[in-house]
């Protein structure tokens, strides 16, 4: 492999790459993520165009170049941050708005992705540093990645720059099919399964796989009004809003052959939907919900099933990412995990440092107040009367 060559790349902004044609560019990295066999949908460039609201500050592009840099040189290696807004101490009146950027898929796309990491964290430093962003964010990093590992190496020398980890490494949950993908099924504690499927056929129920751009806006209506019926739209407030961005978000993943998606039907009604991409071998469950009116069936246990049957019979994905978090559906369904967490990269300043030492007591108030409750056998009683 010949020498590389870092820079930040102007993918978007006609004025500043000169000589270098703005469908040159575009091109070139189109053809870097071709090369990535584990690369991300979301940096594809018409599902990135698709993410923005107009407002909100346009991508940077990291690029690693063959010798001989944009204009002669093969882009190898590309990392993509896109802006990002977060509360520090959140949901606190002391907290403070700060922006930044967040690193698109997790990952640098490309065929010398890993190689061009060293130089990655080096430029996401100065870029942090010298005041170009109030932090970089990294949502969900899996222990002992070469990203990681890179990442803390920075923080522990004590430089310019820290890296602050808002929760504690989480389980991160996967189904790998084998290579007979019915053998799946074996998995499971024959008990179990039979208790499942028992439950799914008392249950009357239609599922329908969402893949298609013109289907896109009649799930998204009914998502949506899942959505509202969720005991998680009463804590966080709505993710499944159905508007024009939303819209035109999901069709970019249709258009690309990326979408799948899920809907379950009681009686006509909408009672449950998953939200997934299937890209490159890898299947991502985003977000999912279920109408609380409907729990004494389980109905997202029951689509769950539903959706691992359909992905066995037909276009059967190598893995399945559930993402990280504690939730007794994943130690069911998944058949590995691994330990994961979000960090941020930020200025090691006075102002960052006190900010997080404020989250770090807000969190840790809230942690004994759970263990006092849960001590009076209090807490599951007040979750489950939350989510009624």
């Amino acid at each position: 492999m010949s020498a590389m060559e870092y820079a930040w790349a102007p993918f978007v902004d006609e004025a500043a790459v000169s000589t270098v044609s703005v469908e040159g560019l575009r091109r070139s990295w189109i053809a870097c993520l071709g090369e990535d066999p584990a690369g991300s949908v979301y940096v594809e460039p018409e599902v990135l165009a698709a993410t923005g609201d107009g407002k909100a500050k346009p991508p940077l592009f990291f690029a690693g170049w063959e010798a001989g840099g944009r204009k002669d040189g093969k882009l190898r290696a590309l990392a993509v941050l896109k802006s990002k807004s977060v509360r520090i101490p959140a949901k606190t009146w002391v907290g403070r708005m700060l922006r930044g950027y967040s690193l698109v898929g997790n990952r640098i796309a490309g065929a010398e992705g890993a190689g061009a990491i060293p130089a990655f964290v080096e430029a996401a430093i100065e870029l942090v540093a010298s005041g170009g962003c109030d932090f970089v964010n990294f949502d969900d990093l899996e222990v002992g990645c070469q990203l990681w590992e890179e990442l803390w190496g920075a923080s522990a020398s004590g430089g310019k720059v820290m890296l602050y980890q808002p929760l504690a490494p989480q389980p991160h949950w996967w189904i790998e099919f084998p290579e007979k993908p019915e053998e799946y099924w074996g998995h499971f504690a024959a008990k179990a399964l039979r208790n499942i499927r028992r439950e799914a056929r008392r249950f009357e129920h239609t599922v329908k796989c969402v893949t298609r751009a013109q289907d896109v806006e009649g799930f998204l209506e009914a998502a949506h009004s899942v959505a509202q019926a969720t005991w998680l739209a009463k804590r966080s407030g709505m993710r499944v809003t159905n508007s024009a961005q939303e819209r035109d978000f999901f069709t970019a993943l249709a258009a690309k052959g990326a979408l799948r998606s899920y809907l379950v039907e009681h009686e006509g009604t909408p009672v449950a939907f998953a939200i997934g991409v299937q890209w490159k071998g890898c299947y991502r469950y985003e977000e999912t919900g279920y109408d609380m009116a409907h729990a004494k069936y389980s109905p997202g246990t029951i689509m769950l099933l539903r959706m691992i049957e359909d992905m066995i019979a037909r276009d059967t994905p190598r893995l399945m990412d559930f993402g990280f978090g504690h939730a007794e559906y994943k130690r069911l369904f998944c058949t590995r995990q691994t330990q994961s967490a979000p960090v941020l990269l930020m200025p090691r300043t006075l102002r960052f440092q006190s900010l997080i030492f404020a989250q770090r007591a807000i969190h840790k108030a809230s942690a004994l107040g759970r263990l006092a409750l849960q001590r009076a056998r209090l807490l599951r009683r007040i979750r489950q009367a939350y989510r009624r």
